[in-house]
């Protein structure tokens, strides 16, 4: 402890050092207001715990920094690129299930890291306003995604504001797409062959890949020693 250091500046660092542990490199964290984070490179931004620091916020603080550093670690940005559908709900589902699946191989290895980003997924959710859905068309499709894709690979129950949203696309998911599904999760260390799993996920569902004016190229198998990503363990 250093002296005169306040409660929240102590949290701050060991949060930090926590984060840099888990995606294996130095990062910079600061705290937002608005409950949202963002990174920027090794700059992350995490809610505000507040000054009383209590359990649930805390919670959800250090599960927005866990995802952030498992999107540091696992994702590499160049492989992401080549294999993103040109369509923006297509790309917007694709980056979903690209969410959920560096969450989840950290949520396997790490028990603690699985529970902070229970919390943190269950405080989007609420502030999402998708949190107590009664129809399908009031959940959007990557957010179904995440969810199936995260409870397939971690081999969890979600936490328990997830679960209604999940079961109300379960059925339509795994009936027109059960078979790339699987793929995905056989494939969720190999984010090159999860990718290309996904495109077809999505092909499944009937999402155009291609934009508006046509423009998709159709994703190459990737050179390992090109990559400049994390490490996939």
């Amino acid at each position: 402890m250093r002296e005169g250091e306040s409660r929240a500046a102590r949290f701050r660092r060991a949060v930090e050092a926590a984060t840099a542990a888990i995606a294996e490199r130095g990062v910079t964290l600061g705290f937002t207001k608005t409950g949202k984070a963002a990174a920027h490179g090794t700059r992350l931004t995490v809610p505000e715990p507040g000054a009383d620091l209590r359990p649930s916020s805390v919670a959800q603080a250090r599960g927005a920094a866990d995802s952030a550093a498992l999107w540091l670690r696992y994702h590499d940005t160049t492989a992401h690129a080549a294999l993103a559908p040109g369509a923006e709900e297509a790309a917007a589902a694709f980056e979903a299930c690209e969410r959920a699946r560096v969450e989840a191989l950290g949520a396997k290895q790490m028990a603690g890291v699985a529970a902070n980003l229970d919390s943190y997924l269950g405080a989007d959710i609420t502030g999402e306003g998708i949190a107590h859905p009664r129809s399908r068309d009031e959940v959007p499709l990557p957010w179904a995604l995440r969810l199936l894709v995260q409870e397939r690979v971690t081999r969890r129950p979600l936490p328990a504001p997830a679960r209604n949203l999940a079961a109300l696309w379960r059925p339509v998911i795994e009936g027109r797409a059960g078979r790339s599904l699987d793929a995905m999760v056989a494939a969720a260390g190999d984010q090159q062959s999860f990718g290309l799993a996904a495109r077809q996920l999505l092909a499944d569902l009937g999402l155009p890949l291609a934009d508006g004016d046509g423009n998709e190229a159709e994703p190459e198998a990737r050179n390992d020693e090109d990559s400049d990503g994390g490490d996939e363990g």
